[in-house]
């Protein structure tokens, strides 16, 4: 199958007006939950309203109706009867006409697979029942309530051809996704270019880069993330929903070499090779336990440690490096505690005794005025005690 170059990604699209009813949701938008995918229209509908805030959007609606300079992206469902029906060298007037008159046919239907936020706040503004159970205003002109009943659709013949413009705009481009979303559509994508021109994995990475204009390997690096996420889900029936909501904490993680190493990760995902698998078995434990400390483990009860993104880099990479911080940090689940036995305690220390060389430094600057103030004297005082300790301490050893 050839690939879609860039003129047939931007010139030649049919543009056509689509009722509200023959227009689909896409219950495999990159965008929604792991859990909330391949559902129905209703319950597709439902998670967009709870997760996606259309309330801003159905205002804009109301007051200006559906702005024509955007058309949603869609594709048909039946793509399989489109495809034999249209193919090369059909004429951009003559496709125009064909998906004219298919809209005549009652079961014909297009997913909408650019512009779903845009499409349920269309699809509730139009609806009694929906409005009122989702407490949405009312569209109070006339004119603007019959021309939400149709919305102006740019339609392409199959999912794949909408791929690199979806990338694109979304990966590369400014309109970006949340990280999770990105790392779904790069999976989608993999699959269907390895099904559909019969390619490896990392053919198919090698030509969504190429379509995004990935220079650095991102793709790679995204997508052995997410086959750790499904290593943790299908291997051990870990609850990735917090995974998912805050992914950029597994980017940073992975990003670092010593929780690389401690769960098995032998390279930097970037240079992976992705035909192997990311973790092997005798890692899992160790999988689940980085997890657990970063987002929880919701099916043990284990709520998380790690609450600033920071923390993994300055703690939790150091605390993986020790066996010693490892093992208090398995047994006790404090970071700070951990933190002190790990490579890092030598740092930090360091850190403390200069920060405290450079205050006294500075406080010598004034001392000699206040060489009779007894407050100031009791604290230097007390400054003498703790290097005192401080050196009993360091002969210790």
């Amino acid at each position: 199958m050839p690939e879609t170059t860039d003129n047939a990604l931007t010139v030649g699209k049919p543009r056509v007006m689509i009722p509200l009813d023959k227009l689909l949701l896409d219950t495999q938008n990159p965008r929604l939950p792991l859990e909330a995918r391949n559902k129905s229209q209703e319950a597709t509908l439902e998670v967009l309203v709870r997760d996606f805030d259309l309330t801003e959007l159905a205002y804009s609606m109301v007051e200006n109706g559906y702005f024509h300079e955007e058309p949603l992206v869609v594709v048909p469902e039946d793509t399989e009867r489109i495809q034999r029906e249209i193919s090369k060298p059909h004429s951009f007037d003559e496709k125009q006409t064909y998906y004219t008159k298919l809209l005549e046919e009652p079961n014909t239907k297009f997913i909408v697979v650019e512009g779903n936020r845009r499409l349920a706040t269309a699809k509730i503004l139009t609806s009694i029942p929906l409005r009122e159970r989702y407490k949405f205003p009312h569209v109070e002109e006339p004119l603007i309530a019959q021309a939400l009943q149709s919305l102006p659709t740019l339609v392409y013949e199959r999912r794949q051809d909408v791929s690199a413009y979806l990338g694109v705009r979304h990966i590369a481009g400014i309109l970006k996704w949340t990280a999770f979303a990105k790392v779904q559509y790069i999976k989608d994508q993999i699959d269907t270019l390895r099904k559909e021109r019969n390619m490896s994995i990392n053919e198919a990475i090698d030509t969504l880069r190429k379509q995004t204009g990935d220079t650095s390997e991102t793709i790679r690096k995204q997508y052995a993330q997410y086959r750790i996420i499904q290593q943790a889900a299908e291997e051990l029936e870990f609850d990735t929903k917090p995974i998912e909501e805050r992914f950029s904490l597994l980017t940073v993680a992975f990003n670092a070499p010593n929780i690389r190493r401690y769960v098995g990760i032998q390279t930097d995902l970037k240079r992976s090779n992705a035909e192997e698998p990311i973790i092997q078995e005798e890692k899992y434990e160790a999988l689940r336990e980085v997890l657990a400390w970063i987002f929880g483990d919701r099916n043990r009860g284990i709520e998380p440690l790690i609450r600033d993104s920071r923390h993994i880099t300055k703690y939790l990479s150091p605390i993986l490096a020790s066996e010693e911080a490892t093992a208090n940090l398995r047994e006790f689940s404090s970071l700070s505690e951990a933190f002190e036995l790990s490579e890092g305690e030598k740092d930090f220390l360091l850190k403390k005794i200069n920060e405290a060389r450079l205050s006294l430094k500075n406080a010598m600057k004034v001392a000699y005025r206040y060489g009779q103030a007894q407050d100031v004297r009791a604290a230097v005082e007390e400054c003498e005690q703790a290097f005192n300790a401080l050196k009993h301490a360091l002969q210790q050893k």
